[in-house]
């Protein structure tokens, strides 16, 4: 038993609007082809029914203006939401003009007995080329036989005249014409909506392993605590930024960020309060550097960044904003509990070109400052350097001035 497959409200709602562009493009077809088809009758109409050409013709100049308005009508944006009153409309009008043409035309004229031909083009394209619900192509189709029944029986007297065996072989052929259509139509509808699940989990498979491929690169590059880059990601980014800022012949100055008496904290108010603490740095951090700022959890309570800057007047304003962003500590429960950090600074190219040497020296200094047992930040010598000579060179100019 063939069972068309049911979707639910929502999916229905997507695949009917998947079939718009469809119906507007069957629409376009159909009503041109009606077009065509009903000129060339026409030229037929000049040998098969001659007693009331005129009649015909008129018919046919309605079936060519719906055909066209309903042609033009498909362009218009709302179209497809008034696709299945549009195609009933045009469907039903046609049949209804060539019942008319069979009634207007004499019983000398072939029309009179061979018409009935188009009423079977019609239903067959009514199943064919619409996507209309079967339950309304099948109705249309039974009151468009039902049509001819009636014409023939009453107006063309096929009972009275001894033609019943015409009237019965031309049904048979009506009706089975109309069989083959309506499972045609099942079929081809049974294979689109399978079609349309297929696809729709397709693209949904797609969609989740995408979105599994993007969380596991997400994870890779990603400290899961405090959400910012891990130490891959540093040392991807970090290394990038560090080249592009030498490629333009300015600095890149690396932060190496480790806080005081870290473990402490998870001693006294537990890990979960660390982990809080540890997420406090990280949006601190994250708001004293710019965007462009490559900021990364090194591992445990170290932090690293990665800063593009002018000189070391800029950096030492940066780092010690940090530092008073830090100070103001960590509230939980109407208690603040106090964070601070060394942190050393280092800076490319004045202590190196590649960030895994100039890491190395911002570590030292980070190190230099946290033996001091105070929080506050150290320059290192290739920087301090650098400031000197810089110093000397300003006041030279000043005095030359």
């Amino acid at each position: 038993m063939w069972t068309p497959t049911r979707f639910d409200d929502a999916l229905e709602r997507d695949y009917q609007a998947e079939l718009a562009p469809r119906k507007i493009l069957l629409t376009r077809v159909t009503m041109l082809l009606a077009v065509g088809l009903n000129l060339a009758y026409a030229l037929l109409d000049l040998w098969v029914i001659e007693s009331a050409l005129y009649e015909v013709w008129l018919l046919r100049g309605l079936i060519g203006l719906c055909a066209l308005v309903c042609f033009a009508w498909s362009w218009h944006p709302a179209y497809p939401g008034y696709y299945p009153i549009a195609a009933t409309a045009s469907f039903a009008l046609l049949g209804g003009c060539i019942v008319g043409m069979i009634c207007v035309a004499s019983p000398d004229d072939l029309a009179y007995h061979n018409y009935f031909m188009g009423l079977i083009l019609v239903t067959t394209a009514l199943h064919a080329l619409t996507l209309l619900r079967m339950e309304l192509t099948s109705g249309l189709s039974a009151v468009i036989v039902f049509a001819y029944v009636t014409v023939a029986v009453f107006e063309q007297n096929y009972l009275s005249t001894g033609n019943e065996a015409k009237l019965m072989t031309n049904l048979f052929c009506f009706i089975s014409v109309v069989l083959i259509s309506i499972v045609a139509q099942v079929v081809r509808e049974q294979y689109a909506r399978e079609n349309y699940v297929l696809r729709h989990s397709l693209a949904r498979d797609v969609e989740f392993k995408d979105e599994a491929r993007r969380r596991a690169i997400w994870i890779a590059e990603n400290d899961l605590l405090t959400s910012i880059g891990n130490r891959l990601y540093f040392e991807r980014e970090g290394a990038r930024l560090l080249v592009s800022a030498m490629n333009q012949r300015r600095f890149a100055f690396l932060l190496f960020i480790d806080l005081n008496e870290f473990k402490s904290i998870n001693d006294h108010h537990g890990h979960a309060v660390g982990d809080r603490a540890l997420k406090f740095v990280a949006e601190q951090l994250y708001r004293c550097l710019q965007p462009d700022d490559v900021l990364a959890r090194n591992g445990g309570d170290e932090f690293v960044a990665c800063l593009e800057r002018d000189g070391h007047e800029s950096i030492s304003l940066v780092v010690t904003r940090i530092l008073s962003q830090l100070g103001t500590g960590l509230r939980i429960r109407g208690t603040v509990i106090p964070i601070g950090a060394s942190i050393g600074v280092a800076c490319a190219p004045l202590d190196g070109v590649s960030l895994v040497d100039v890491l190395a020296v911002a570590d030292r200094e980070m190190y230099r400052i946290k033996n001091l047992g105070i929080a506050g930040f150290s320059l290192s010598e290739g920087i301090r350097k650098h400031a000197l000579k810089r110093g000397e060179a300003d006041m030279a100019a000043r005095r030359s001035a």
